[in-house]
């Protein structure tokens, strides 16, 4: 994501970004999807109707960076350490 188009006059100073790296799992066998609904369906319960959509697509996304960018000189980036949940 970046603001730099809505910035107005001064888009430089006006600059925020984020940019998250990583991998993303799409195609999944019907049991890893079994699976993944049942722990979202576990964590949050009042978005079940979602998950439950034939419309939804159950995903992995496994992020490896994160970089935020405020200003063009205030930047913050962090590896992810891989953990298992």
């Amino acid at each position: 994501m970046d603001s730099r188009q809505d910035a107005g006059a001064d888009p430089v100073a006006q600059t925020k970004a984020l940019t998250i790296s990583g991998t993303l799992q799409r195609n999944l066998d019907e049991k890893k999807i079994a699976a993944a609904r049942a722990r979202l369906f576990e964590k949050h319960a009042g978005l079940k109707i979602i998950f439950n959509d034939p419309d939804t697509e159950i995903m992995i996304v496994k992020i490896r960076s994160v970089q935020l960018l405020d200003g063009i000189t205030n930047a913050y980036f962090e590896e992810v350490i891989r953990k298992r949940f």
